[in-house]
């Protein structure tokens, strides 16, 4: 980038009124010097001190202002080319803008018969997925159903088993019963039967013993 007057540094102050005091010093010390009346030279020496003077005082202050004046203006011109760069981009972006239109007006074209047939397409989605579950639906009851047939069969078949096995029990228990009760009914026999037999035994021991003794 160039360099602008406007970037160069501040002129010190101080020098300047330096100088100023001393041409105005020099010039009352002519003046102070020279004899009543002034002649033309001192007063033409002192006129020109006291001018430049003037000029050395004056001279940092419009240096300075004219500097910072052409800082505002180059400060200016840089919004101004900033802007023309936003303006020149943003020109740019909208001949891009205006260049894509007609594919962004197909691709919007496009979106809007997918979404005309967006509903159909989901009716058919979705009387396919209700034909699936129908199908996984009876296959699962027809498959339970055997399973339920098939544990009540076993089931069955265990209870007849158990029933058997029952009926079986309670005829030879009543085999055991009858068979008890027989023998009851012959030990009650023998046990009323016993006296006898004793009294019996007892007689033929007496006989026995009489005719020994006899």
């Amino acid at each position: 980038m160039n360099v602008f007057p406007s970037e160069a540094p501040r002129l010190p102050y101080l020098p300047f009124i330096v100088v100023d005091g001393v041409l105005v010093g020099a010039a009352a010390l002519i003046g102070w010097q020279a004899e009543a009346p002034l002649g033309v030279a001192p007063l033409a020496f002192i006129s020109a001190l006291v001018g430049l003077g003037a000029i050395s005082a004056l001279y940092p202050f419009v240096v300075n202002h004219a500097r910072r004046q052409d800082e505002a203006v180059q400060e200016r011109a840089n919004q101004i080319e900033a802007l023309a760069r936003t303006v020149g981009a943003s020109a740019e972006q909208i001949s891009i803008a205006v260049a894509n239109l007609p594919a962004i007006a197909e691709n919007a074209s496009r979106q809007l018969k997918a979404s005309e047939q967006l509903p159909s397409s989901l009716k058919e989605q979705l009387a396919t997925l209700q034909h699936q579950l129908s199908a996984t639906a009876s296959e699962e009851n027809a498959a339970l159903r055997h399973e339920l047939d098939t544990l009540r069969s076993a089931e069955t078949a265990k209870l007849a088993a158990a029933l058997d096995g029952l009926t079986r029990a309670t005829a030879d228990l009543a085999r055991l019963e009858a068979l008890a009760a027989k023998h009851s009914a012959a030990l009650d026999a023998a046990i009323a039967h016993l006296p006898r037999v004793a009294d019996a035994f007892g007689e033929q021991a007496s006989d026995a013993l009489r005719r020994e003794t006899a």
